[in-house]
């Protein structure tokens, strides 16, 4: 809220929150026609600045860092860092008017060039990852089921968490124990007790399983370890497994993500659904985020 006293009565203070979301609708639906009204200005534009911002899912700041450092960004374009796990952003921004968006934009995509397109789902448009793979299989039509274990079910939550998710999401088997990975999957008991529940044998059984169960197109399955026991000097906490089974065929991939229960958690969802936006963008998947197995 705007407010003045008689002893300042050429300025003006403005008390704000912080949080982004609601400061970004403050600014031009308060604050400018506040300051416009009190000093007599008419109608104030507020003057955009150019910038462009790169989402990444897959390395870490420091190595974003390392490679847009790599790519020798002008001095006049200002870069800045911000890590919402599990992601990272990068924000490319004219320091003023006198870089145009076009010289912010290049600026930005021989960064991009650099870091690995690969790893950026976002490319100036600013859309989550979650957005993106909403978009991925609308596009495509195609259908989705899942099979999760570690995860508990936050990867469908994710999922669901998309208004119109309906139109290709066909449900979820959350087969926390091995008793429902057979019961409910078909996951061969020999199977489980020769590899282990953690494993790249089992998740690509429950990938294949539930989409055949469900008739979805694509089937995703998620098992590991997320602590903070149960973890072993072959497969430590933090091991998971996701597997994938399509029309094109079958595969899983070993994520290794040492770190608290929650963040184990919500890092695999999160590597499940980089996953399913690499496979539906015909994007190399193994490399630094998926080891092969």
């Amino acid at each position: 809220m705007p407010f003045s006293n008689n002893s300042c009565a050429s300025g003006v203070i403005f008390a704000l929150p912080g949080v982004p979301r609601e400061l970004e609708n403050l600014i031009p639906e308060q604050v400018m026609p506040a300051i416009a009204s009190h000093f007599s200005l008419g109608e104030l534009q507020t003057l955009a600045p150019n910038l462009h911002k790169l989402r990444i899912f897959g390395l870490g700041e420091s190595t974003i860092g390392a490679r847009v450092l790599e790519s020798k960004p002008q001095s006049e374009i200002e870069v800045s860092y911000r890590a919402s796990f599990p992601e990272v952003q990068v924000l490319f921004r004219g320091i003023d008017q006198s870089q145009t968006q076009s010289s912010v934009e290049q600026v930005a995509q021989k960064a991009a060039a650099v870091i690995g397109p690969e790893f950026i789902f976002s490319n100036g448009d600013d859309l989550s990852l979650m957005e993106v793979v909403h978009a991925c299989l609308q596009k495509s039509k195609t259908t989705l089921s899942l099979a999760e274990s570690c995860t508990g079910g936050m990867l469908g939550g994710l999922i669901t968490s998309m208004a119109g998710s309906s139109e290709y999401f066909l449900g979820s088997i959350v087969s926390y124990s091995n008793e429902l990975k057979t019961s409910l999957l078909g996951v061969p008991v020999e199977e489980i007790a020769k590899f282990g529940a953690v494993s790249s044998e089992v998740a690509n059984s429950m990938a294949k399983q539930v989409r055949i169960k469900t008739g979805a197109k694509m089937g995703i399955s998620i098992t590991g370890l997320a602590g903070p026991d149960g973890g072993s000097a072959d497969k430590p906490v933090g091991t998971c497994f996701i597997g994938l089974a399509d029309e094109q065929g079958g595969f899983s991939c070993k994520i290794f993500f040492p770190s608290s229960r929650e963040r184990v958690r919500e890092y695999v969802s999160y590597a499940a659904l980089e996953l399913i936006r690499r496979r539906l963008l015909g994007i190399r998947v193994c490399g630094p985020v998926f080891e092969e197995v």
